[in-house]
């Protein structure tokens, strides 16, 4: 059997809109398949079995957003910024208030960079009535951390 029919064997094919679903080995939620000598995530062969080689330094997406599907139809080329920008989009990220470690909300980081933005008390200053550290909140400022938060 060629590579393309036993790997294709193992897919519930569905309509051209919906998710079809890998049926084989999976791997912390990932379809994977053994392809030319290698175990690779299932989504990237239906890739190169329907559009050829993936170009060095980039990644096969899903628009939608579930990691068991290998519809060629679901799949884009992106990079890896590309694949957090999309995860940030779609609410996907634990950044902010969603991260189990987060100890400020989206409404403490707005009145932080408000009150920095005032200029009457300094980072340590703020820092001491929000109850935070002065590295959380310089990192507020600087917006290396809760860029999300406008």
């Amino acid at each position: 059997m060629k590579p393309s029919e036993r790997f294709w064997s193992q897919v519930d094919i569905r309509g051209n809109e919906e998710c079809w679903y890998w049926k084989g080995l999976k791997n912390q939620g990932y379809s994977r398949f053994y392809y030319q000598g290698r175990n690779r995530y299932a989504h990237r062969v239906a890739w190169q079995l329907t559009n050829g080689p993936i170009p060095e330094g980039l990644l096969v997406l899903h628009s939608c957003d579930t990691p068991e599907c290998v519809n060629p139809g679901h799949l884009h080329l992106g990079t890896h910024q590309d694949n957090m920008k999309e995860m940030t989009d779609k609410g996907r990220s634990t950044a902010g208030e969603r991260s189990p470690n987060s100890k400020l909300t989206g409404a403490q980081v707005k009145e932080i960079l408000r009150i920095h933005g005032e200029g009457k008390l300094n980072m340590k200053e703020i820092s001491r009535l929000v109850g935070v550290s002065y590295t959380v909140v310089r990192r507020i400022v600087s917006r290396k951390d809760w860029k999300h938060v406008t």
